[in-house]
């Protein structure tokens, strides 16, 4: 249209609850949310790539950037950034994240986005819980990743994929693949379900593992596939649960009907499922689950560990 804007950045600067913005077929630099923008349940705001087109044919180029897609947030929980959805595009990551969720942000959904081009990525270390990473939320509620590609380099991008220090969210329906870190890195949180998701020739060496429940409660990990994957670190898991400090516990975690297939030529032990600081670990369920290729030369290697003593309650079958 004549009246269309040339940036998503004007139009981002613009927008008002209950806005749908419509991005054209094309290649894009890179936007920023402003901090404390908040649409209602009612009256939610969109940021969409055109349907008519294919997600790829819509771009937001990240490169030499540290974010292509950047939320500002807010710094309470009256000032979050509130109702926000972002589908149908591509992102070339940046050299630190792909969509970077600062500070606070509630009610927010990333549906069918494609996440690709990470080359500029090179930190796993813990700098602040901020490795590079694809998606990263810092703090909030209710969030829904689903139907997400991610794709790192062939020799694996040293990144994780998701960061979510989010609680009552949800994460489904995502396919990774070529990653060196965490496919979900979380902490302290509460009510999140990890379900059907994806994760190929991932090697995840920050942490612990691909899928962590550090001091959660109520988490849920059902029906996923690790294809390829391992922990680097010999002392932890695919699927790791455990508590950080003794003032915390981590309770009421299920992993369900996952098929966990390791690597042929992973050396030493090669855990799939590992319960640490179990002695206040409360109610872990690990059932119905496949594993393959998990196990090693060490007698502590193999499909479910339990370290540092037992849970209250633990139901493995």
């Amino acid at each position: 249209a004549s009246d269309a804007f040339r940036t998503i950045q004007k139009a981002a600067g613009c927008m008002q609850p209950g806005d749908d913005i419509m991005i054209h077929q094309g290649t894009y630099a890179p936007f920023t949310i402003r901090a404390s923008f908040q649409a209602s349940a009612g009256n939610p705001t969109v940021i969409e790539g055109d349907p008519a087109v294919s997600r790829d044919a819509v771009v937001i180029d990240g490169a030499g950037v540290p974010d292509a897609v950047r939320s500002e947030g807010g710094t309470g929980s009256s000032s979050a950034t509130k109702y926000l959805t972002f589908r149908h595009f591509r992102v070339k990551a940046g050299t630190n994240t792909g969509m970077n969720f600062l500070n606070i942000h509630q009610n927010i959904t990333v549906s069918d986005v494609a996440f690709t081009d990470f080359g500029g990525m090179a930190n796993l270390q813990n700098v602040g819980d901020n490795p590079d990473r694809a998606i990263g939320f810092d703090y909030g509620d209710a969030v829904t990743i689903e139907n997400v590609r991610m794709t790192g380099a062939p020799g694996k991008t040293p990144a994780i994929a998701i960061k979510l220090y989010t609680n009552n969210s949800v994460v489904r329906g995502v396919y990774a693949e070529n990653f060196q870190g965490n496919f979900i890195l979380s902490s302290s949180k509460q009510n999140n379900t990890y379900e059907n998701n994806t994760i190929v020739n991932f090697d995840c060496n920050y942490d612990d593992g691909c899928i962590q429940a550090y001091n959660s409660t109520n988490v849920i990990v059902r029906g996923n596939v690790f294809d390829n994957t391992v922990s680097v670190n010999d002392y932890n898991g695919v699927i790791g649960v455990r508590r950080l400090s003794t003032g915390e516990r981590a309770t009421s975690v299920q992993v369900v009907g996952n098929t966990l297939i390791g690597r042929v030529n992973r050396a030493g032990r090669a855990r799939a499922v590992v319960v640490h600081k179990g002695n206040i670990v409360d109610s872990v369920i690990v059932k119905n689950n496949i594993f393959m290729l998990h196990g090693g030369t060490n007698a502590d290697a193999g499909a479910v560990t339990i370290l540092d003593g037992c849970p209250a309650a633990i139901d493995v079958s």
